[in-house]
C-alpha cells in the first residue's frame, strides 16, 4: 500500500510537470492570481478606445489565473457592442477568454412627437441627441436623409429614430419611361428605358433599353442634383403631367 501510495504521488508530480512543460496551466490554486485593473487595461489599450467610451467585462477568466510576469497579450474577435477578448500570458504560460460590452456615446436623431406609418417626416419632427450606442436597438438613420423620408413603421416621441424606422417616398414606378445618361467628363449620352422596379431618389435601380432591351443598373437623381464627373448611369424622375 505504501509503495501505491508513493506510486501515485510520482505519477500527479509527473503530471503537472508536463501540464506545465505544455502550457496547460488553469486556474490558480492559491497564491497571487491576475490583477482585474492590469486585466482591463490591456483589453482598453487593445481597442483604442474613444475617451468617451465605455467597457465592461461580462466574463473574465483571467482574473482567476496566475499572475503575468509580464502585461498580458490581448486579442480582440467581434466587432459592433459585444465582443470576445482572448488574453495570454507567456510567464507562466496560460489563456483565458473575456466577454465584453463596448458602449459609446454617438449623436442620434430622436423623435419630437410620436410618428404614425406614411407621415413624411421634416425636420422639426425630429432632434439630436448624444445617446449610449446600447441604449439603442437598430442603426440609427442618418440625420441628413430623415427629412423627406416617410414612416414605417410607429414611431414613439423621444425614441431613436433608425433605418429600419423609415422608407424613402416612391419618384418613379415600374413601368415608367424614362431618360437614361451615360456621363463621363462632361460628356453625356442618353437613351429611352423602362424603369423595372420602384424607386426612390437615390437608389440604383434596374432600368431596360428600349431600344436595345439591355438591362442596366442605372441611379435616380433628385431634380437639380448635380451628376458625377465620373462614368456613371443616371435618371431623373420624369415631370408629372
Amino acid at each position: 500500500m505504501a509503495a501505491a501510495g508513493l506510486c501515485r504521488r510520482h505519477f500527479g508530480r509527473g503530471l503537472s510537470a508536463a501540464a506545465l512543460a505544455l502550457g496547460i496551466v488553469g486556474p490558480a490554486a492559491a497564491g497571487a492570481t491576475e490583477s482585474r485593473a492590469d486585466v482591463e487595461r490591456a483589453i482598453a489599450t487593445a481597442l483604442h478606445l474613444a475617451p468617451s467610451a465605455q467597457l465592461r467585462i461580462l466574463q473574465d477568466g483571467a482574473t482567476t489565473m496566475p499572475s503575468c510576469k509580464q502585461p498580458p497579450k490581448v486579442e480582440i474577435s467581434h466587432g459592433g457592442t459585444y465582443r470576445t477578448a482572448t488574453i495570454s500570458c507567456a510567464k507562466p504560460a496560460w489563456r483565458a477568454y473575456a466577454e465584453l460590452r463596448l458602449s459609446t456615446q454617438v449623436t442620434v436623431a430622436v423623435a419630437r412627437h410620436a410618428l404614425s406609418p406614411g407621415t413624411r417626416v421634416t425636420a422639426g419632427d425630429f432632434i439630436l441627441r448624444r445617446l449610449a450606442s446600447t441604449s439603442i436597438a437598430g442603426t440609427p438613420a442618418s440625420p441628413g436623409t430623415i427629412a423627406g423620408s416617410l414612416a414605417a413603421v410607429p414611431v414613439a416621441a423621444g425614441s431613436p429614430i433608425t433605418v429600419n424606422d423609415l422608407t424613402r417616398p416612391v419618384a418613379v414606378q415600374a413601368g415608367q419611361t424614362v431618360t437614361v445618361y451615360l456621363k463621363s467628363d462632361g460628356v453625356s449620352v442618353s437613351f429611352p428605358a423602362v424603369v423595372l422596379e420602384n424607386a426612390a431618389f437615390g437608389e440604383s435601380v434596374m432600368v431596360e433599353n428600349a431600344e436595345t432591351h439591355k438591362r442596366l443598373t442605372a441611379t435616380l437623381l433628385a431634380p437639380g442634383t448635380p451628376a458625377p464627373r465620373t462614368a456613371v448611369l443616371f435618371f431623373r424622375a420624369p415631370a408629372s403631367s
